[in-house]
């Protein structure tokens, strides 16, 4: 598998069981198809919104493990996703499938509840206000969905080699 192109690597998963496996933990174990691969790109398409992932170099399409959520940053082969229902972060492999749970967005300082409401879409209360004083406190709490709050909170992601996420949300 090492000399191969990465979907070629994972085309393999498909020919039978045994292959499927050899592909999962040749994945898993982060090792390369060919040295320096030419970049693959990951998008959604347009009719279905599901993630493929697209070779130019060899013109090849196949679809990427998992679906559900929206990207905001990817470095070194992981995606940092947010689930498109509760605006939960993680890291997302698209070749393997795997994902890393992150911290939850209810655990950031400006998040000051959640609820459900009446359709059962998760609602977060966001703290955006500069209070100056205990009066005024309460007057920047808004209710927003798991979508607005995805958009507005993340500000900035960076993930290192190592796996660290250094996320940038909304200042205090």
């Amino acid at each position: 598998m090492a000399s191969m192109e990465v979907l070629d690597v994972l085309n393999s998963s498909t020919v039978c069981s045994s292959w499927s496996t050899a592909c999962t933990q040749f994945c898993r174990l982060h090792l390369h198809a060919k040295p320096n691969p030419p970049p693959c790109l990951l998008h959604a398409r347009a009719a279905d919104g599901a993630a493929t992932i697209y070779s130019p170099s060899t013109d090849a399409t196949f679809p990427s493990r998992g679906g559900g959520f929206a990207v905001a940053s990817s470095a070194h082969g992981w995606l940092f996703a947010v689930d498109d229902a509760t605006a939960n972060p993680f890291l997302f492999n698209p070749l393997t499938g795997d994902r890393t749970a992150l911290p939850p967005l209810a655990t950031l300082e400006r998040v000051k509840g959640t609820s459900l409401n009446g359709d059962g879409t998760v609602m977060y209360d966001v703290d955006h206000w500069r209070p100056t004083c205990a009066a005024t406190a309460a007057m920047g709490v808004e209710p927003v969905t798991a979508r607005r709050a995805r958009d507005w909170m993340f500000r900035r992601i960076v993930i290192s080699a190592a796996g660290v996420v250094l996320l940038v949300h909304i200042s205090v």
